[in-house]
């Protein structure tokens, strides 16, 4: 990790996955030792608590 790096996270692709679509809470995987992070762990999850949350199911084309 280089100077300008604030956190690096290491996690596989069925978890981001969970991530993204927010089945599980991002918590839990950080408990479970399926993301890794790598730096200040608060400011990742700040960044990550911004993040939009959109329904699944959303209208694309509306009448």
């Amino acid at each position: 990790m280089d100077k300008d790096t604030t956190a690096t996270i290491t996690v596989n692709r069925r978890e981001l996955n969970r991530m993204s679509l927010r089945p599980v809470k991002f918590a839990e995987l950080i408990a479970s030792g399926a993301i890794k992070i790598d730096g200040n762990a608060s400011a990742f999850k700040a960044f990550f608590s911004k993040l939009d949350n959109f329904e699944f199911w959303f209208n694309i084309v509306e009448p």
